[in-house]
């Protein structure tokens, strides 16, 4: 797992120092929470609270304008 996360940054700091990949707003807010739900994931998850977090998240993703229903 470990790999894939060095390999993934790899490729995403390739592409923005490149401008294949441009960083606004919508990627910050993804990157941050990617962070803090791999944080969340390793330091507590606890088994009933899964699908709360679940709920979360998509709410975060309304609240953020990153999908739209």
């Amino acid at each position: 797992m470990l790999v894939s996360v060095i390999s993934s940054l790899f490729v995403v700091l390739y592409a923005i120092r490149t401008y294949t990949f441009t960083v606004g707003r919508k990627e910050i807010t993804l990157f941050v929470m990617i962070l803090l739900i791999g944080m969340y994931e390793v330091l507590v998850d606890p088994p009933y609270l899964d699908f709360l977090l679940l709920l979360l998240i998509l709410l975060l993703f309304r609240f953020f304008k990153i999908i739209a229903v």
